[in-house]
């Protein structure tokens, strides 16, 4: 879809649909068009521990045992996508109980964003908890955070 087509919103959301399409940056970046200020993508995430941005393409039934799940970001990779496609602002929740996937809350400004995380669930990018600790935090019910970084 294009703006020119459906208009442009303040608030877009692609919930499930990353991993779903097989060119998803192309997707991500005509969603990111239609979004004014704020855009939040939902989507399966993989490579928790590699510490640079990467993809797994998923060319069968892979992931899930579905054939129409082909990607999967890590979540250095998703912030480096949104911050290309002009997003100054990303916020990245872990969802709370499932530990392959997250919300990513991507603003254009600061104008908005009403309030950040709470310090106590900051991920850090320089000092990143284990796959395992977050696991076990999301066990008992807290929603982990990393804090978005401004580019």
């Amino acid at each position: 879809m294009r703006p020119e087509q459906v208009g442009i919103f303040d608030v877009v959301l692609f919930l499930g649909i990353f991993y779903h399409l097989f060119d998803p940056v192309d997707g991500l970046a005509r969603a990111a068009k239609l979004a004014r200020e704020l855009l939040i993508v939902e989507t399966h995430i993989d490579l928790h521990d590699l510490d640079r941005p990467a993809m797994v393409f998923y060319p069968g039934r892979e992931l899930a045992d579905d054939p129409t799940n082909w990607w999967s970001p890590n979540p250095d990779c998703m912030i480096g996508l949104l911050n290309n496609l002009g997003f100054v602002k990303i916020d990245a929740a872990y969802h709370p109980f499932d530990a392959g996937r997250a919300v990513f809350h991507a603003w254009r400004s600061e104008a908005r964003r009403r309030s950040g995380p709470p310090p106590e669930l900051v991920i850090s990018r320089d000092k990143p908890l284990t796959w395992r600790h977050r696991a076990q935090k999301m066990r008992i019910g807290m929603r982990m955070i990393r804090d978005a970084w401004t580019f």
